[in-house]
C-alpha cells in the first residue's frame, strides 16, 4: 500500500496500530489509570531488560551449563573415538528444532581425545544459543512476576477511580478532560511498547538463523521501523533486549 509516496508494509501497520490502540484505550480509561499504567510499563520494561541483561550469564553458569555438559557426556561423548563423537553430535543437532539448529555451526569445532570434550562442545556449540534463550526466559519471567503483582494493584485503583468518577457532580466536563489526558498518556505508553518491539526485532535480526525470516526482512525494509530504531532510547539505556 502506498500513501503520499510512502510504501506501507504490515510492520508499519502494526506499529501505527499499537499507537492508535493505546491512545483509544487510554482515552477510555482516563488519565489516572493510564498514567499509573505508563509508569508501570516504564519501570517494568526497564526492570525486565535490566534483569535479562545483567543476570543471564550468572543464571546460565549456575543452572544451565552443567546440565548441558552432563547431557553431552551421556548422549554425545560416549567413547574416546572422535569420529563417533562427531556422528553423535550431528545426530543431536539434527534432532533440535529448526530455529535452534540453524544457529549452530560445528564445522570449525576442534578437539583431541585428551580434552574435556563435553565442555568444549558445550562452550563452542551450544552456549551461544543457550545464552540467548536464557536471556529471553529471564525477560519473560520478570515480566510475568512484575506485571502480575502490579496488575492486582491496578485493579484496586481502577475500582476506586470508577467509583469516584461516578460520584462526581461535574461528571461530564471532568470526564472529557480525564479522557483526553488519558489518551495522550496512552499514546506515550504505546510509544514505549513500540520501542521495545523495535529493539526486540533488531536483536533477533542479529541472529543468523532469523535473518532470512519473512517478518524480520519486512521489518528491516520498513522506513518507519528503521527511523524508530535510530531514535530508540532503549538502545542507549540497555543496548536492546538481547
Amino acid at each position: 500500500m502506498t500513501i503520499f509516496n510512502y510504501t506501507l508494509n504490515y510492520v508499519d501497520v502494526i506499529i501505527v496500530g499499537i499507537l492508535l490502540l493505546t491512545f483509544f484505550v487510554g482515552y477510555a480509561k482516563g488519565i489516572l489509570i493510564t498514567l499509573v499504567n505508563l509508569i508501570r510499563y516504564s519501570v517494568g520494561l526497564f526492570l525486565c531488560m535490566f534483569v535479562a541483561n545483567g543476570y543471564y550469564e550468572m543464571f546460565y553458569n549456575s543452572f544451565v551449563k552443567e546440565r548441558i555438559v552432563n547431557k553431552l557426556s551421556t548422549q554425545v561423548v560416549t567413547s574416546a573415538n572422535i569420529d563417533e563423537i562427531l556422528a553423535n553430535l550431528n545426530t543431536t543437532v539434527n534432532s533440535l528444532p529448526s530455529f535452534v539448529k540453524k544457529g549452530i555451526d560445528i564445522s570449525s569445532l576442534s578437539f583431541s581425545s585428551g580434552d574435556d570434550i563435553a565442555s568444549i562442545i558445550a562452550e563452542n556449540v551450544f552456549q551461544p544459543i543457550a545464552l540467548i534463550i536464557v536471556k529471553a526466559l529471564l525477560f519473560v519471567l520478570t515480566f510475568v512476576v512484575f506485571f502480575g503483582l502490579t496488575g492486582l494493584i491496578i485493579h484496586a485503583i481502577r475500582k476506586h477511580n470508577n467509583k469516584k468518577r461516578n460520584e462526581s457532580r461535574h461528571k461530564s466536563k471532568l470526564k472529557t478532560i480525564d479522557r483526553i489526558f488519558g489518551g495522550l498518556f496512552g499514546f506515550v505508553k504505546g510509544a514505549l511498547i513500540v520501542f521495545i518491539f523495535v529493539s526486540a526485532v533488531g536483536a533477533i535480526s542479529q541472529i543468523d538463523s532469523f535473518r532470512d525470516n519473512a517478518f524480520v526482512s519486512t521489518a528491516l525494509n520498513s522506513s518507519l521501523y528503521n527511523y524508530l530504531l535510530d531514535v530508540n532510547p532503549f538502545n542507549l539505556i540497555t543496548e536492546g533486549i538481547l
